[in-house]
């Protein structure tokens, strides 16, 4: 009987052995029952990631890393399987946080907003990031640190607790704060990506202009060489700016009167000026017909081009009209007598039809 009891015992406890042995295998080896789809991710480093690691979404393990390749243009290509039940939009992001302070890490998906992508998709470089590398900055921090006197640092931190005794609320809104920044920061990765992509670009344009920027530097030494040579020149020329401004202001102030006068004449001027604008405009507007009749009478420089037409008996012009040019004269300086009229003519008759030029202006 007592033997019956042991086996049972042994038996009961082999089984609970071999329970507890595949619940570890199942925890460690991230193994699932469910179906499960594969994806793949692009990553600039993957140090600390390893097979099997798990697969979060919003905090919950729905996957594993089934695979770790480098492709051949330097990239780490991860390949790591989900639930089919779990949506993967397009535009997730693929992040390997860490797990632990030992350098281990997992997966981790932020979900987007558009549409859900089907098995084997890749996600490219632009849509994951890699954690910093906190042994290397560790490793830079190190000598910066033992080389700060300990003596110091117990002063540095004393003043600093006394600086935060009695200000939690502070401190606490001040880590709030930061927490938000960093929040904002992380959301605008890929316009940060872009801004240092930027700035490397410009960096890349100064060295390659470097011999031009030596040139520029040198070119402005010199003239900062000589403005400091000619430092007394300077001074008097300021000095006379300010005696030239003194001067006008002593010439504003005695005609000040003079000044005010005119600008209150300019002033009525103006006014009136608006009050007839309408003629003003008139007059403006046909100012140019006139003009160019004027034109057309001095354009033969020094004399008006008129044309007289007349009837007369004695050779005197009775009307004028403009036109014709002047006819020949004899050599006193007159005017040849028309030919007699016959007798057949009127008692008015036309002795003769010229144009006089000879009306100056």
């Amino acid at each position: 009987m007592n033997e019956s009891h042991a086996l049972l015992k042994f038996i009961a406890f082999g089984i609970m052995c071999l329970a507890f042995s595949a619940w570890i295998v199942i925890v460690i080896g991230n193994i699932s029952f469910e179906d499960r789809a594969a994806y793949e991710a692009e990553f600039a480093d993957v140090t600390g990631l390893l097979v099997n690691d798990a697969v979060k979404v919003s905090g919950v393990t729905v996957g594993k890393i089934t695979g770790l390749e480098v492709e051949p243009g330097g990239t780490a290509l991860v390949t790591f399987e989900m639930d089919e039940d779990v949506a993967v939009p397009e535009d997730s992001a693929v992040i390997i946080r860490w797990r632990d302070v030992f350098g281990l890490r997992f997966l981790y998906l932020e979900p987007g907003d558009g549409e859900p992508v089907e098995p084997g998709h890749r996600f490219p470089l632009e849509q994951t990031d890699s954690p910093a590398d906190l042994g290397l900055m560790l490793q830079r921090i190190t000598p910066v640190m033992s080389a700060l006197d300990p003596e110091q640092q117990n002063q540095v931190l004393e003043a600093l607790s006394e600086a935060l005794i009695g200000r939690t609320d502070e401190v606490q809104d001040l880590i709030r704060r930061g927490a938000s920044l960093t929040q904002t920061i992380a959301s605008r990765d890929q316009e940060l990506r872009r801004l240092l992509d930027n700035a490397a670009t410009v960096v890349d344009a100064y060295a390659d202009r470097e011999s031009d920027l030596r040139a520029l530097l040198d070119s402005f030494a010199e003239v900062s060489e000589s403005v400091a040579a000619r430092n007394d020149t300077l001074e008097q020329a300021i000095v006379r700016i300010a005696e030239g401004q003194e001067e006008l202001r002593r010439m504003v102030d005695a005609n000040d009167e003079n000044i005010h006068g005119s600008l209150d004449e300019l002033d009525r001027i103006t006014s009136v000026l608006s009050r007839n604008h309408e003629n003003l405009e008139r007059l403006v507007s046909s100012s140019g017909r006139g003009f160019v009749s004027y034109h057309r009478l001095s354009r033969l420089g020094q004399w008006f081009q008129i044309r007289a037409v007349g009837f007369s008996s004695d050779y005197e012009t009775i009307n004028a009209e403009r036109g014709a040019e002047l006819p020949p004269t004899d050599g006193s300086g007159r005017y040849p007598r028309p030919a007699e009229p016959s007798n057949d003519s009127t008692s008015s008759s036309l002795r003769s039809i010229f144009a006089v030029q000879g009306a100056r202006r």
